[in-house]
């Protein structure tokens, strides 16, 4: 039987690695009595070259070659065997991001390559349309990297942004248009003095399913606006009341100047319309006396420039026949928590939100018991509990009365006992 063909690989598929641990690279090889082992440190505008894993491109066109030694492998034939490459004595302790090779010696053929960042930094990046946020720091005591070099490659290796960390270690590179295909970010590299990391800005990172990572994005320049409606829904007749508030970056009021007013109506009809100037807070105000055949439906009230053209706010608003709630019903439950045979008193009030007091009213109630799993609105797309364990809505008449016998005095308490109501769970019997 022939001898197995000599194999090198890194059964790793990870980047990043610093000295806190142990900087060691494991490698496995098979067959292979001398590894030749070969470190090149590379260039920030290379990397992603490095990345794509170009056959073509050799490493010396990459970065500059720091260290090649030849290892022994005294394993038996044909048993794989498993080694480690200590990283700070290759690098002699020199931080960066590298290009590992690892061949046999006597069969360039067998050989695996893998690219590290052995370093210190630490690199968060955040990518908005007209530019991007980097923000560097030393993974070793968290301090800001200031005045660390920062540059910003598409995935045809282009330059895009570049520039220096703040005091606290921030880079903030804009751009006058947004991102395309062509040009959006890719690669991020971080350099200082004796180091160098990079961040791919491919995939999130973060496990954002599930969770509101939305948000307007921040003004920079120009205005934005909010427009205030003490409610939603109004009646044909009534007349309708709002206020707006206009800011420039970093949320100042701007100067006065002119702005325009305008509703329209469920067809799209401009109806109304009034041109006003800010008040020195950024204030405007407005109102309209709703026409009694008004039409019912959607309304929209814009707050623009006078052009008409630059929109800084929209509001939506109903406009319905509906009345006005006049009673109110409170029940009070005797306890939050119950447990089988246990009884829960329930009291029943109402009140009239105008006018005389609702005394002697008749009710009719009944308790729905309903079977729910926790959640959590922090983690809406994760499920908690035992999703079988669950029985169908259980409903039971709490009967007929009357819901206060004087003003101000609730009725007398229905009580129910928690026995009667709660069916069993499945692979249980059901309470006595």
């Amino acid at each position: 039987i022939p001898d197995l063909y000599p194999s090198v690989a890194f059964p790793v598929t990870g980047t990043y690695i610093t000295e806190a641990l142990g900087a060691r690279i494991p490698v496995t090889l098979l067959n292979v009595p001398k590894v030749r082992v070969l470190l090149w440190r590379l260039y920030d505008n290379n990397i992603p070259i490095a990345l794509a894993n170009l056959p073509q491109v050799p490493a010396e066109a990459l970065g500059e070659l720091v260290r090649e030694e030849t290892l022994f492998n005294d394993s038996p034939p044909n048993v794989p065997v498993r080694k480690a490459l200590d990283l700070v004595h290759l690098t002699g302790n020199r931080k960066g991001t590298y290009l590992l090779i690892a061949q046999d010696a006597s069969d360039e053929w067998a050989f695996a390559e893998h690219l590290v960042a052995f370093t210190d930094i630490g690199i968060v990046a955040k990518v908005f349309p007209q530019g991007i946020l980097v923000w560097a720091n030393s993974l070793r005591d968290g301090t800001p990297l200031v005045n660390a070099w920062v540059k910003v490659f598409s995935r045809t290796n282009q330059l895009l942004l570049e520039g220096t960390c703040d005091e606290e270690g921030l880079f903030l590179g804009t751009r006058d248009t947004p991102w395309d295909e062509k040009t959006r970010p890719y690669i991020v590299t971080v350099q200082t003095t004796d180091d160098l990391s990079f961040l791919v800005l491919e995939g999130e990172l973060f496990a954002v399913s599930g969770f509101d990572i939305t948000g307007r994005e921040y003004l920079r320049k120009g205005y934005e606006a909010f427009l205030y409606l003490p409610r939603g829904v109004f009646r044909p007749g009534e007349e309708l009341k709002a206020q707006a508030i206009v800011r420039g970056p970093e949320f100042l009021p701007p100067p006065a100047f002119p702005v325009r007013f305008a509703v329209r109506n469920p067809l799209g009809r401009e109806i109304a319309e009034e041109s006003t100037v800010l008040s020195p807070q950024g204030g405007a105000s407005f109102s309209l006396l709703l026409p009694e055949n008004a039409l019912t439906g959607a309304y929209v009230l814009s707050l623009t420039l006078p052009d008409g053209k630059t929109v800084l706010a929209e509001r939506q608003f109903l406009v319905e026949e509906f009345a006005p709630p006049r009673l109110r019903v409170n029940l009070q439950a005797s306890s939050l928590l119950a447990t089988t045979g246990e009884d829960v008193s329930v009291d029943i009030a109402s009140e009239y939100l105008f006018g005389r007091k609702a005394s002697g009213l008749p009710f009719t109630a009944q308790v729905v018991f309903e079977s729910t799993l926790p959640s959590f609105p922090d983690f809406a797309t994760y499920t908690f509990g035992n999703k079988e364990a669950t029985f169908p809505p259980s409903p039971f008449p709490l009967g007929r009365g009357c819901s206060t016998k004087r003003e101000g005095h609730p009725s007398p308490s229905r009580s129910l006992r928690t026995s009667v109501l709660l069916p069993s769970l499945p692979g249980k019997s059901p309470s006595p």
